[in-house]
């Protein structure tokens, strides 16, 4: 499946001879190996390919000295036919964190303009044992979240033609036409149930059922709960699986704001940050939760002023959250009801779409009641301007939280729902929720153009693409 890691990595590839080494960050089953394994394998004439965590004997290569003539004697005797090419060839460390001395050994293999290196982990920024030090300097980071909006439906077969027309009406803000609209807001619903995991992507694509998708989740989640109980401290293991596992029940309340006393199996005093701090710094350092701090007030500098201790958390991926709610809400998804769970899938969609365009999470909430409780989904920038956006997945489209905001603070106001694009009369700009995957194309210079085809050619792309067979929704 394409990938837009991929880019990525060309432009890595081709900014000089003596390259930082490239880690690639991310949570596991998120598709790192096989974007790189990929990659290497079309880019260069030479590759070599160490998983230090399926193979335990490929971390002997680095022990001892860890300059480069010595690891490439190492590797050679290691690996049958080893030969490097000077600037073809691509060293590939796959879950570098099973190996201390392997991360340590990126400062010395940086910059060397014979062999490139590409290091991939999913649980580097946490503490393990027998770390020596951080190769600070020496590494290019790159992050690779879940399959996004848009490669999603590439994976369904939609042109890019119809991508580049959607994001002409968003930048314009002009409405969409009702077979695409229709189609988009069709395909959202799918996304929703099936979510970015590669995995659970391929199994929609190639079977249609949603039921195969569900299994292939499930799985998913029992094996992050195993890194868990593979990864995490022995005395703190409890408190992140109840952390992990609370984070759809935190999202399905009116006030999504996490409540550490929410959390079950608390020991039934005051708890707090000290309590959970490792928790949820493991869930965040291991990339399966996204926090959206709470700004003090929604003005620039957004990340000086998220000095508020409240704070949301979602989960990477919204297939994985819909995997862990009764099956029913997925069928009534599938039927339109995309404001289910209080809209905690809405939110938390909205929440990894941002996410995966680089976008830190930000919210503002005023609790007081009366005229001057005020809460904003998500504050971010666009623009150079300060924008609240609200999501709003039912049929309740109320505005006054963010009238008020827009007049009281001077910023500009989103509102992200299920009907077409339109700005209202008190300019709030109104976006169906699909067009949060395409929220750079409201953030860029006007003069951008776009390959926009014709609408005969439009139709052609969006007609014709088979959903779920004979399976029309969850048991």
């Amino acid at each position: 499946m394409r990938r837009k890691i991929t880019d990525k990595l060309l432009e890595w590839k081709r900014s000089g001879a003596e390259k930082k080494c490239l880690v690639v960050r991310g949570a596991r089953q998120t598709g790192k190996t096989y974007s790189i394994d990929r990659f290497a394998k079309e880019n260069y004439s030479r590759y070599y390919r160490l998983d230090l965590h399926e193979d335990v004997d490929a971390r002997t290569i680095f022990d001892g000295n860890l300059d480069p003539t010595t690891l490439l004697m190492n590797m050679s005797a290691f690996i049958p036919g080893f030969e490097v090419v000077p600037g073809d060839t691509l060293i590939f460390i796959d879950e570098i964190q099973d190996c201390p001395n392997a991360r340590a050994s990126l400062k010395f293999l940086s910059g060397n303009p014979d062999f490139d290196v590409i290091a991939s982990g999913s649980l580097m920024g946490l503490r393990t044992k027998g770390t020596t030090f951080i190769p600070v300097g020496s590494e290019e980071n790159l992050y690779m979240n879940p399959m996004d909006f848009e490669e999603f439906l590439w994976a369904l077969g939609v042109s890019e033609k119809v991508m580049a027309h959607i994001r002409a009406h968003v930048m314009d803000m002009e409405p969409l036409e009702g077979s695409v609209f229709q189609s988009m807001s069709q395909y959202l619903r799918w996304y929703m149930i099936v979510g970015g995991m590669p995995e659970a992507v391929q199994t929609f694509v190639d079977s249609k059922m949603f039921s195969a998708v569900r299994k292939v989740q499930r799985d998913l989640i029992q094996g992050y709960q195993d890194d868990i109980g593979s990864y995490a401290e022995d005395s703190e293991k409890d408190r992140v699986e109840r952390c992990f596992d609370s984070i759809a029940a935190q999202l399905s309340k009116d006030n999504k704001t996490f409540v550490y006393s929410d959390v079950e199996g608390n020991p039934g005093y005051c708890v707090g940050s000290k309590y959970f701090g490792y928790a949820l710094n493991w869930l965040g350092q291991s990339h399966l939760s996204l926090t959206c701090g709470c700004v003090t007030q929604p003005q620039l500098p957004l990340e000086q002023n998220a000095s508020n201790p409240r704070f949301k958390l979602f989960l990477f991926d919204t297939g994985l959250l819909m995997s862990i709610y009764e099956d029913s809400v997925a069928y009534d998804v599938l039927r339109g009801g995309v404001d289910a769970n209080k809209g905690a899938l809405a939110e938390n969609l909205v929440a990894c779409m941002m996410r995966s365009q680089g976008r830190r999470l930000f919210y503002y909430q005023v609790s007081e009641q009366g005229s001057d409780r005020m809460e904003l989904d998500f504050v971010t920038t666009m623009n150079g301007r300060v924008t609240a956006i609200e999501v709003k997945s039912g049929k309740k489209r109320d505005t006054r939280s963010l009238n008020k905001a827009m007049k009281r603070f001077g910023i500009d106001g989103i509102m992200l729902e299920t009907r077409n694009l339109f700005v209202d009369d008190k300019g709030v700009r109104h976006y169906p929720l699909f067009a949060a995957a395409f929220m750079d194309s409201m953030d860029r210079p006007v003069d951008m153009m776009f390959d926009v085809p014709d609408a005969e050619e439009l139709n052609r792309s969006v007609e014709g693409l088979t959903g779920p067979g004979q399976d029309p929704g969850p048991e």
